[in-house]
């Protein structure tokens, strides 16, 4: 197969992908934001997954928000799960959350771990203060400084349980 037709291929399979979210599960983007990877772990954790692209990412079993955050191991760094511009916003919408911690390769699920909120709240909370001290002292109407990100070794050492591994 040449190049040109590899990349055919792909472009086709995408497309059929693309099509089949939006005819059989009436999902308009599948690819926004990476919805696929959430798609797929609210399959393995036999969630909802929410076609909305605000909000949850998915709702358990007893419809309570499920927040997903994925690192990709195919990626050149080992990663680390990413919580960028925490607002009051944000923080309310964690706090009715569920937080499950995703580690793939590609599109291949590997580890789902999950870990109760209130560790996590913690750290996205005290965050969040210290981007609104530097958005005060420098005199900034909204702050864009408050983030978070954790490796999977210290959500362990926190306290994750795995919940799902690929064998």
């Amino acid at each position: 197969m040449s190049k040109k037709e590899a990349i055919n291929k792909i472009a086709f399979l995408i497309e059929e992908a693309s099509k089949i979210a939006k005819e059989e599960l009436n999902i308009d983007n599948i690819f926004y934001n990476e919805g696929y990877v959430d798609l797929l772990v609210s399959s393995k954790l036999n969630h909802t997954y929410n076609i909305e692209t605000q909000g949850a990412d998915a709702f358990d079993n007893e419809g309570k928000w499920a927040e997903y955050k994925t690192i990709n191991e195919s990626s050149k760094s080992t990663g680390s799960f990413q919580f960028h511009w925490i607002s009051k916003e944000k923080l309310e919408k964690y706090n009715k959350s569920n937080f499950y911690f995703i580690v793939r390769n590609g599109t291949k699920i590997l580890r789902i771990y999950t870990i109760e909120k209130e560790k996590i709240m913690f750290h996205l909370i005290k965050a969040f203060e210290e981007g609104e001290r530097k958005r005060l002292k420098l005199k900034i109407k909204k702050s864009i400084n408050a983030h978070k990100s954790f490796s999977e070794k210290t959500l362990i050492k926190m306290g994750a349980k795995l919940i799902y591994k690929n064998e």
